[in-house]
């Protein structure tokens, strides 16, 4: 009778185990790759100023976000650039960070595509 109910104990923690572990699996996308950050991850800090970076899914295509954080109780106006493999993707930008504020780097004008293979190692944010 002991062993019967420990059978029936071990098959039971096997389904759930294999029930969990088809929640955590996804499939692959057709374009080979996955990138599935989907949090901050910091770059560099330089000068008070902390800069992150994250990738964004939009239909079948990644693409980089960035986010800039002022922790100091003043306001900074920062430069930085942006490069993929060492070519510069934006040079020289300027913004404004408040004081305890964030901005994130992230509309119509500067997409930057992540692209099939490529990983957020791939890119660099320099704090000028």
């Amino acid at each position: 009778m002991m062993k019967a109910r420990h059978l029936a104990g071990v098959a039971a923690l096997g389904l759930l185990c294999g029930q969990v572990n088809a929640k955590v699996v996804s499939p692959a996308h057709e374009t080979g790759y996955v990138i599935t950050v989907e949090e901050w991850i910091l770059v560099q800090e330089q000068h008070g100023i902390k800069a992150y970076v994250m990738t964004h899914q939009e239909g079948e295509t990644s693409y980089l976000k960035i986010k800039f954080e002022n922790p100091s109780n003043s306001p900074k106006d920062i430069s930085w650039s942006l490069s993929k493999k060492g070519e510069v993707i934006f040079n020289d930008q300027h913004n404004r960070i408040q004081a305890q504020s964030a901005i994130e780097i992230y509309d119509a004008t500067m997409l930057v595509p992540v692209g099939a293979g490529a990983s957020l190692t791939d890119f660099s944010v320099t704090i000028h």
